[in-house]
């Protein structure tokens, strides 16, 4: 096959009642997309963080990476993941968010913040309040399916 392996991406997620599905050349409006994502290192309780902003069409914008010397956990970075990429779309003057992590953990931990609560809770904290600057935000759980 000419130009190597074929990835197509499939992102699937529920919001309510409904289920959600987008692709990269179809976003429900004319936001940027945040996806972000993170790492953890058991043995040495080494993090990092990553997220990436891209617009509408699908075209990058801006990203940033964080590394962190002590964390608890991998739920934990995902969430500071979704945190910074936040405060990076808020620092780009950003007001329509999509944004994506691949954690079902911190995606049912947002669903259910009010009724329970968990040590990440002051993270979600933080989204909750970063997320009150943007005129519309979506929370989505991305499954990426790739095909060679």
């Amino acid at each position: 096959m000419k130009g190597g392996p074929v990835k197509r991406s499939t992102r699937r997620s529920k919001r309510g009642d409904h289920d959600l599905v987008t692709s990269m050349s179809t976003r429900p409006w004319m936001g940027v997309t945040i996806t972000s994502d993170a790492a953890f290192q058991v043995s040495v309780n080494f993090g990092a963080t990553a997220c990436i902003i891209r617009d509408h069409q699908g075209s990058f914008k801006v990203a940033q990476a964080n590394w962190y010397d002590r964390c608890l956990d991998a739920c934990t970075m995902e969430a500071l993941a979704c945190r910074n990429g936040l405060m990076l779309a808020r620092e780009h003057g950003k007001q329509w968010v999509i944004l994506e992590t691949d954690c079902l953990e911190l995606v049912n931990l947002w669903k259910k913040r009010d009724s329970q609560r968990s040590i990440i809770d002051p993270i979600l904290k933080e989204i909750e309040d970063l997320w009150l600057a943007f005129r519309d935000f979506l929370l989505f759980m991305c499954i990426e399916i790739v095909i060679i």
